[in-house]
């Protein structure tokens, strides 16, 4: 779930003009882009431009970000130690809407006036918050009822989960004494058998507590077809960890263990669910019948990990689409070949299955991320052609291509100058040597500087994409995004 409308109007410009300077090009850009991008008058982005650099210093985080500004643009200079999201999750921490909700969560919520007295606002500001909440967190089906947060129990507990793990709000002001003292056990327990990150301690630390919290108040559930996914061996080894009685809790953290890849096949019975199956048979059965049939091992890898998206998908029922990145640019121009034949699949997918389209951003990626992790792109992509051919003889030019390697991540083929094939791309520091017909010549100085590679990228990137249209007969992309 997207967290930014905790943000208040002002948090929210400051927010996105960080979050835009910091995904330009050169960490730039013009007053008139930004002002028209942003929707900011003149007076608007000098307000803004003051506040944020306040509130980098307030976060301590001016150290990571520095702004400049001049009559024409606003320059931006990183250190690289934090992203945009550093000041994204303290003004969640900080917002008025994260006070509402724990209040409900910790049921002391008494009123409207009571809430605006506490955190010295007014009544119209704290009316304007909830109501604010209401209306986004509705189409989960969660609601601010009876002075506490009611609804679809697994979508509430989803909901903080994703929310606490969003800010650097601390654990003491999230749950009492008595549930951190537990859950912290239970998370070292776990940590001795499962190798966790930081991160993930953080992650499970919330996941444990917030299921501790409903189990206690007797609303932890889970579907039937959850429980077939994990052996006793799993279920009995867990139980014995955890030292907790409930069966739904024991096979709650193994799904959440699973998810994160923390379980070996001890642990897993083969899968029994009807619907995940028909998913995944489709998913390789279409990508065999377009390239070509899939070998033992990398079939049954495949399918392993088609089952655990497919779990994630059916049982982890709230907004997953905001766990990836819906700009696809990046995508597209690295792995043209999985990315158009993924828009193929999954217009199919969603004409044949309309009620996956609330998630089809999530599958997406999750089927993207599959693919160019475990299929090698020479199975999906017609190779491009390139030739090397320097001034400085055989040794230089196998210099360039062992480099070609490393910077292109592309699928691409040397071939020998003079060679009957017909390259694509003719790589030299020769002038007007060859001249422009069917291949491209790109001319490089001695050594190559970064642009030339960049330059090279882009090239290929785009012959690489022309190629792939020109094997589907069509001309113009199919929409999806």
């Amino acid at each position: 779930m997207n967290y930014e409308f905790f943000l208040s109007k002002e948090d929210y410009r400051s927010y996105s003009l960080l979050k835009y300077l910091e995904a330009s090009s050169n960490l730039s850009e013009s007053i008139s882009n930004i002002q028209e991008e942003l929707s900011l008058s003149t007076f608007l982005l000098k307000k803004t431009i003051d506040k944020l650099k306040h509130d980098l210093r307030m976060f301590d985080l001016e150290k990571n970000f520095r702004l400049t500004v001049s009559e024409v643009d606003i320059r931006l200079e990183i250190d690289g130690r934090c992203s945009s999201r550093a000041l994204l999750s303290r003004y969640i921490t900080d917002s008025l809407s994260m006070k509402m909700v724990l209040a409900f969560f910790q049921e002391k919520y008494v009123s409207i006036e009571n809430f605006a007295e506490q955190h010295h606002v007014s009544y119209s500001v704290a009316y304007k918050v909830l109501q604010g909440l209401k209306r986004n967190l509705k189409k989960y089906q969660i609601f601010f009822e009876k002075r506490k947060l009611t609804g679809n129990p697994k979508n509430i507990r989803l909901f903080l989960y994703n929310l606490f793990n969003s800010t650097e709000i601390s654990f003491e002001e999230v749950y009492a004494l008595p549930i951190i003292i537990k859950t912290e056990k239970m998370l070292k327990q776990l940590n001795r058998f499962y190798a966790l990150s930081a991160y993930e301690k953080k992650k499970l630390f919330h996941f444990l507590a917030i299921n501790l919290l409903a189990e206690q108040a007797d609303s932890l559930d889970i579907a039937r077809n959850q429980l077939l996914f994990f052996s006793d061996v799993g279920f009995y080894h867990l139980k014995g960890t955890l030292g907790i009685e409930s069966a739904v809790f024991i096979y709650k953290t193994l799904s959440w263990l699973y998810l994160h890849d923390k379980l070996d096949q001890r642990y897993l019975r083969k899968n029994e669910d009807e619907t995940i199956e028909r998913l995944n048979d489709r998913f390789i059965e279409r990508f065999e019948k377009q390239f070509k049939t899939l070998g033992e091992e990398t079939s049954q890898l495949i399918r392993s990990e088609l089952t655990k998206i497919h779990f994630k998908l059916l049982y982890y029922t709230i907004n997953k689409s905001d766990e990836f990145p819906l700009d696809v640019s990046f995508f597209r121009q690295n792995y043209p070949g999985f990315y158009f034949y993924l828009i193929e699949y999954m217009n199919e997918l969603m004409t044949e299955c309309k009620e996956l389209l609330q998630d089809k951003f999530f599958l997406f990626f999750s089927y993207l991320l599959l693919l160019i992790n475990h299929i090698p792109v020479q199975l999906v992509s017609e190779p491009v052609k390139i030739t090397i051919d320097f001034s400085y003889g055989a040794a230089y030019n196998q210099f360039i291509k062992k480099n070609l390697s490393l910077y292109i991540n592309l699928n691409t083929e040397v071939i020998e100058a003079g060679k009957t094939d017909f390259p694509d791309v003719i790589i030299t520091n020769r002038n007007n040597l060859y001249e422009e017909g069917a291949s491209q010549v790109v001319v490089w100085l001695d050594p190559p500087r970064a642009l030339d590679w960049g330059n090279l990228t882009k090239i290929l990137l785009t012959i690489q994409e022309e190629k792939y249209r020109d094997s589907k007969n069509e001309n113009q992309e199919i929409d999806f995004f």
